[in-house]
């Protein structure tokens, strides 16, 4: 049996051993929050406990094995990771799991260790392997130590990083099997606003009508058959041929999400923009934008859809008198998803600005350079595909350029390299942050958090024509009902940490000095392209842990000897 500490950055395929090739260098800030992993090679298949937990296996008291952390940490605590079978059928360590004890098979194992310090200066790190059978007391066996350097520099009180993930809300009532927008999902949702305020996002979504995306088409898929829908946070009635809503679920979403500090932005889905129209019908029959609006016919005792456009308006003065009413108007922005055509576009906006008695606020991903191309000023609330970003940065005098500081970045189901997937290399969900910085700015929108097929468990593979394996979430369905982290969340969370520590550096240094520093882990910035042909972005990062903390222990020096 073996135990050694690994790069938090590798990712194991199957039970495949991976050797260092050089000692692991970890340096970190005073209280920030980071992980380890741990590689556990077994001679034969054996009970493993993590931390504390003293659960026996179902022939009880055979030959069992625990592992704990020791040290001078905050926290300090073992988690197993499973492994997720990704669409080219090889298993790849994903997912971290909230179970405390398991069989595990004769071979490798990678474990996650969440770690934080308080006190500065070079900590050890201690990896404990303890044995025993029957009523036997524990052996220890057998150790592995980390160095750890803590800098007394504390981790950044800013928390300045944009985060952009959209949430999802009826997957989880979905999935869970509850009723949609019972007490039940609310508990649901409530778990998983948990992980993203550890991630400092920013934005609150309400979806406003039925299946704004189409359930991204998943009618048409018969592969792996999963509902994707999304569904309307607002009921809706007609009673004597008269619209009225009751807006109760979506008030109380709003509260949550100013309890969990994502309300900076309050973004409006379904408004505008709607997909499929074609595919999955309109049943306006004036209007040209398919805003499928369920109501419940007080009088006929049924539900029907919204059929014309005067009832789509009058439903829409009420949305937005509602949001009026509430003082957040200035917090509102509606989101067009991908918009092809602004021309349609303004006349979908002069629609919804005739309902309004405030200005409407618009917040638009932009997929298609040539939208953005027909700008004429600088732009505000916009969300760039990374693609773009990579085709207008080296031009100073493009409107993309001038207007980075205003905008986030995102990734989909493309580009193939620097995103999130479960094949992608763990290291590209951590540079989400330094690119952020090198790129001037904001923050990162994406549209996974937690959108899943049937039993992601089993299957995760679903589009693979176009979506790779993960495109769809960032957390995995716990069975207590709340979230359990992947290994690319949990390095999303770091890269966000990076970003606020460059800021904080950049106060202390000056950008230029930052910039040459991050790049010796990003490669040049000057360099970044797409690859339209083969959908890649070139950039020639260092895909290695080690170089990550030099670059954040030279930034502390220069701070030392900045101030001396």
């Amino acid at each position: 049996m073996e135990i050694s500490f690994v790069s938090p950055t590798v990712r194991q395929e199957g039970y495949r051993q991976m050797v260092n090739e050089e000692s692991l260098n970890v340096f970190t800030l005073k209280n920030e929050k980071f992980g380890l992993q741990v590689s556990l090679t077994l001679d034969e298949d054996t009970w493993v406990n993590l931390n504390d937990d003293q659960s026996l296996p179902f022939k009880g008291l055979v030959k069992r094995c625990r592992l704990a952390l020791d040290g001078d940490f905050l926290n300090g605590k073992l988690y197993f990771e499973d492994l997720v079978n990704d669409d080219d059928n090889i298993s790849k360590r994903d997912l971290i799991s909230t179970k405390t004890a398991q069989l595990l098979k004769k071979g490798t194992h990678f474990l996650w260790a969440d770690l934080q310090f308080a006190t500065p200066g070079k900590q050890n790190l201690t990896l404990k392997q303890f044995e025993n059978i029957n009523y036997d007391p524990e052996k220890l066996v057998q150790t592995a130590n980390q160095e750890i350097e803590v800098s007394n520099v504390p981790t950044a009180d800013n928390q300045s990083f944009y985060l952009d993930l959209w949430q999802h809300l009826s997957s989880l009532a979905r999935y869970y099997q509850v009723p949609l927008w019972s007490d039940e999902h609310f508990e649901l949702i409530e778990n998983y606003l948990e992980p993203l305020k550890e991630a400092d996002q920013k934005v609150c979504d309400l979806v406003l009508t039925d299946f704004p995306w189409a359930g991204q088409g998943c009618f048409a898929e018969d592969t792996n058959p999963s509902s994707l829908y999304e569904y309307n946070i607002v009921e809706v009635y007609q009673t004597d041929g008269k619209i009225s809503c009751d807006f109760s679920h979506l008030d109380r979403y709003l509260a949550l999400a100013e309890k969990y500090q994502m309300d900076d932005e309050i973004d409006l889905f379904g408004l505008v923009g709607n997909w499929s129209a074609k595919d999955f019908g309109n049943p306006i029959n004036d209007y040209r934008d398919p805003l499928r609006i369920r109501y419940y016919d007080v009088d006929q005792k049924r539900f029907a859809f919204i059929e014309s456009k005067a009832q789509v308006k009058e439903y829409l003065e009420l949305v937005f008198k509602h949001l009026q009413e509430l003082g957040i108007w200035d917090k509102v922005l509606v989101m067009a998803d991908e918009p092809s055509d602004l021309k349609v576009m303004e006349g979908y906006q002069a629609v919804l600005q005739s309902c309004s008695e405030l200005p409407i606020n618009y917040k638009l991903a932009i997929l298609h350079d040539r939208v953005v191309k027909e700008q004429d000023h600088v732009l505000k609330n916009y969300s760039l595909i990374s693609s773009i970003i990579c085709d207008n940065i080296h031009q100073p005098d493009s409107i993309v350029t001038k207007s980075l500081p205003n905008l986030t970045w995102y990734t989909c189901c493309f580009p193939k390299n620097l995103n999130q997937f479960i094949h992608s290399p763990l290291m590209e969900s951590r540079l989400v942050g330094p690119l952020t910085y090198l790129f001037n700015m904001k923050g990162f929108l994406r549209w996974n958090y937690c959108l899943w097929t049937t039993d992601p468990f089993s299957d995760v593979t679903y589009k693979d024509w176009k979506w790779a394996a993960g495109d769809m979430f960032f957390v995995y369905p716990g069975k207590n009902g709340k979230p359990e982290y992947s290994l690319r969340f949990k390095q999303l969370i770091y890269g966000i940490q990076d970003f606020n520590f460059f800021k904080y550096c950049e106060t202390k240094l000056g950008r230029a000095a930052v910039i040459e520093t991050v790049q010796k882990l990003t490669g040049k910035i000057d360099d970044v392209s797409y690859n339209k042909q083969d959908d890649t972005i070139n950039l020639k990062y260092h895909d290695d842990y080690n170089i990550l903390s030099q670059i954040k222990k030279e930034l502390v020096n220069k701070i030392k000897n900045d101030s001396l």
